[in-house]
């Protein structure tokens, strides 16, 4: 079940609910970190200087958390620019609300640092430690920590995220100030040094108004999620795509005239956009039937609010995802040969490996390894800790094996590497 899972959802956590500040804690927090509010943007009330706050009101709620700042005198963290204190503030947000509701942690801690590369580029790192384990019951699956990896991505920074050796779980995120010039300072004056992160332009495809204009509001309070317009039903839906060019659909399935299937097929087909199939039905027909018009995510209308802003990255990025209700179905329908309708018995320590396919003949031996651990369900950090290589090298390797075997994405190379007698349930 993990396999298929860690492929089509990543390694992370769901979100919790963000705490609400005062604006008490929000002047304290200004004087705390040196920061003021002097800049003024779509991200104002939320940053840097919001930190001690966001940790106060994690204590008031009677969880221990304590907050501390490490700040270099030659960067201090007045300098760091609005977008990038927002998105430390988001993964400090993220990380005790998970630390909360998946942990068996008592306390945790969030230390801010600013500080120099080796190429003297500044940059500015939160850390949030706990000392817990994973509250029974909780898979450790997720995307919240997906969305936090992508905004780490977009901004060209570091993160490590995991377990830590002496026990509790640790989530670092260090990112540049900007692009630095010759002489070590911060370059600003160069639009294209340090490109602002990619803002996903969404269609809405659902026949019932409210519902239209309820994700447009949810998803449009989002920062860089912008929805572009709306539609009833599949043919505008298309026409729309074809006009707008959106890069995400968001697609109901049931409408009257060309149904969300339908229109999916088409869409993809003439390369429009991704999309992202969001239902209220929990049927089968729907979930095949929209894998197979090239769907790249299959979400349930009661998943979280984070889950779907989430997901609308995750597809965008070329990610599969899938519902977790629905995920344990896709395995048992796409890795049981149709004419044998049961869940084929799970394999022993001591049952023989099957013989390779031939059609695996194409990868070399260490693209076949990270296949392998694909199927397992590991994510690209993880399998370039397990190959002792870089996460970037790994990312080469696994489009290498799409590319090779003409697949569509990590799901269908899952299927491929299972079919294949590459792993075995029970691997």
């Amino acid at each position: 079940m993990r396999a298929l899972l860690g492929a089509l959802r990543s390694d992370g956590l769901d979100p919790d609910t963000s705490p609400v500040t005062t604006d008490t804690a929000v002047t304290a927090a200004r004087t705390t970190t040196g920061t003021t509010a002097s800049t003024t943007s779509r991200t104002a009330g939320h940053g840097l200087d919001e930190l001690p706050a966001l940790v106060a009101s994690h204590e008031s709620a009677g969880f221990a958390t304590s907050y501390d700042v490490a700040v270099d005198p030659a960067h201090p963290a007045a300098e760091v620019p609005p977008l990038i204190g927002l998105s430390l503030y988001r993964t400090t947000q993220e990380a005790l609300a998970n630390v909360r509701r998946h942990s068996t942690a008592s306390r945790a801690s969030v230390v801010l640092r600013t500080g120099a590369r080796p190429d003297r580029t500044p940059y500015v790192e939160v850390e949030i430690l706990d000392e817990g384990r994973p509250r029974p019951g909780t898979s450790g699956s997720g995307l919240g920590l997906l969305g936090m990896r992508e905004r780490v991505r977009s901004h060209h920074g570091e993160c490590q995220i995991g377990p830590r050796v002496t026990g509790g779980y640790r989530v670092r995120v260090r990112l540049p100030y900007s692009a630095t010039g010759p002489e070590g300072k911060i370059d600003n004056d160069d639009d294209n040094a340090f490109p602002e992160p990619e803002v996903v332009r969404v269609l809405v495809v659902d026949d019932q108004p409210l519902m239209r204009s309820g994700f447009a509001m949810m998803l449009g309070a989002e920062d860089l999620i912008e929805v572009i317009g709306d539609a009833a039903d599949g043919a505008a839906a298309i026409e729309a795509c074809r006009e707008l060019r959106p890069d995400v659909v968001l697609m109901d399935v049931q409408m009257p005239g060309m149904d969300g299937i339908e229109a999916t097929s088409r869409i993809v087909a003439e390369g429009l956009a991704r999309v992202l199939i969001l239902t209220t039905f929990d049927r089968d027909d729907y979930l095949f039937d929209a894998l197979r018009a090239g769907a790249g995510g299959f979400l349930l209308k009661n998943s979280d609010p984070d889950d779907l802003i989430d997901g609308i990255r995750a597809v965008h990025h070329g990610h599969a995802l899938l519902a977790p209700e629905v995920t344990r179905r896709v395995i048992e329908k796409m890795t049981t040969p149709s004419s044998t309708p049961s869940t084929p018995a799970p394999s022993t320590p001591d049952s023989p490996a099957p013989a390779l396919s031939p059609s695996l003949d194409v990868l070399t031996t260490r693209e076949l390894e990270v296949l392998r651990h694909l199927a397992r369900g590991l994510s690209n950090a993880e399998i370039a800790a397990e190959l002792v290589v870089g996460e970037a090298t790994v990312k080469s390797h696994v489009s290498a094996c799409l590319s090779k075997l003409y697949l569509r994405d990590r799901v269908q190379a899952v299927v491929l590497a299972y079919e294949a007698g590459l792993v075995r349930p029970g691997d």
